[in-house]
């Protein structure tokens, strides 16, 4: 069996244009505490916080798929693929926070609650799912310490141990992107 690990940091789904974000905005905003934009940088493809993004998955489904970019994840699907390698399972590595950060921390768009990737899983197992469609996919969710967060790295270490500990398969190869933020660990 092989097996893909995929990390995911908060800018691994991307819009290829924010002039879409204009049009979900207003369909979305109830559930967004006030929060607005993010990245207005012309040079690099327009990046909504993480959680923003997968709310207006949630909301608005497939529009939002059409207009995603997953630079690193393509890359290295690329590279998996171009050495016809056999894919059979993929585990998704995200964040949530949701536990450690109150609603009135959640208020702030500075809130590393806002860069949890839990909400992308979906539409990371969509996307995966179109190129290795035999493979099974699955979710291992990050969830620190009511008093700890993602910022102690020696923590979220034995976290992330734990948590592929738990995995109930024995692979022959496994394959590990590690794209970026916290989980890359």
């Amino acid at each position: 069996m092989n097996v893909w690990l995929v990390t995911l940091g908060s800018s691994d789904v991307q819009l290829k244009d924010a002039d879409v974000w204009g049009e979900w905005y207003p369909e979305i905003k109830r559930s967004l505490y006030g929060i607005d934009r993010t990245n207005d940088d012309d040079d690099v493809p327009y990046r909504i916080a993480a959680r923003v993004l997968g709310i207006a998955y949630e909301k608005l489904g497939k529009a939002v798929t059409e207009q995603l970019a997953f630079p690193l994840l393509e890359q290295f699907q690329r590279q998996l693929l171009d050495k016809a390698e056999t894919i059979d399972r993929i585990v998704v590595l995200t964040s949530d926070q949701s536990n450690v950060f109150g609603e009135d921390e959640q208020e702030s768009y500075g809130c590393p609650y806002w860069q949890d990737t839990c909400l992308l899983y979906p539409i990371v197992s969509d996307y995966l799912q179109s190129l290795f469609p035999a493979a099974h996919i699955s979710q291992l969710s990050l969830l620190p310490a009511l008093d700890q967060g993602l910022d102690d790295w020696d923590a979220v270490l034995k976290l992330v141990r734990r948590e592929i500990a738990s995995l109930d398969f024995e692979p022959e190869k496994v394959y590990v992107s590690h794209q970026a933020g916290t989980p890359a660990i």
